[in-house]
């Protein structure tokens, strides 16, 4: 069992790292295996919107997207933290994010991975940053934990806001054992929106989850 989380801020040891090291702490009590990956340390590309993922089901970039694909899929459960810069996600966080639309093809291959993400804000944006991640997983057909909002101003004082700190431990003892207790997201047959979909047009929206 292994939940990875994933740093999107550019600063090294700033405080999105320090609380999602916090959140993987609370995974390993939780008796997970747990891994950080700094984005800053790789070099990704945006998607060009050339829609080669369609046909082939896979990302024709070659960068180190790549190796983030193979992690996200290893995964069990996933931590995405990310600074807010002017009411949103930062830059990197949202260029790694267009890149999983790959994994959406032929298959939802995030889907039944167990998700949360931990915003780190001075005064505000956090709220709506956590917002667009929860749609995010849904969109993946993933299983959202809760998501936790941490407040800092400057670099290291996340450490100070100690329900945020406390709410990270916790969540990566969570999403152990969301992992643990084996939910799914409902198949299509299940929703009735697709449901109905598929009776009157013979096909879903949107792809299928996947299998593993």
């Amino acid at each position: 069992m292994k939940v990875l989380g994933i740093v999107f801020s550019p600063r090294k040891n700033g405080n999105t790292e320090i609380i999602v090291r916090e959140a993987l702490e609370g995974a390993r009590e939780a008796g997970a295996e747990a891994e950080l990956i700094t984005t800053r340390d790789y070099k990704i590309n945006p998607c060009d919107g050339c829609g080669s993922c369609h046909k082939t089901g896979e990302c024709r970039i070659n960068d180190d997207m790549q190796i983030m694909y193979k992690k996200l899929l290893e995964a069990d459960g996933i931590i995405f933290g990310t600074p807010v810069y002017f009411w949103q996600m930062c830059a990197q966080a949202k260029i790694f994010i267009d890149r999983t639309y790959a994994l959406t093809f032929p298959n939802l291959k995030l889907s039944n991975k167990v998700a949360a993400a931990i915003a780190v804000a001075g005064r505000t944006g956090a709220v709506e940053t956590l917002n667009f991640f929860n749609r995010y997983f849904i969109s993946n057909h993933m299983i959202c934990a809760e998501s936790v909002e941490g407040l800092a101003y400057e670099k290291g004082s996340i450490v100070n806001d100690e329900r945020g700190m406390k709410a990270a431990r916790e969540l990566g003892k969570q999403i152990v054992l969301m992992i643990k207790g084996g939910n799914r997201f409902p198949e299509e047959h299940n929703i009735p929106l697709y449901r109905i979909a598929q009776e009157r047009y013979g096909a879903s929206r949107y792809p299928k989850p996947s299998k593993q």
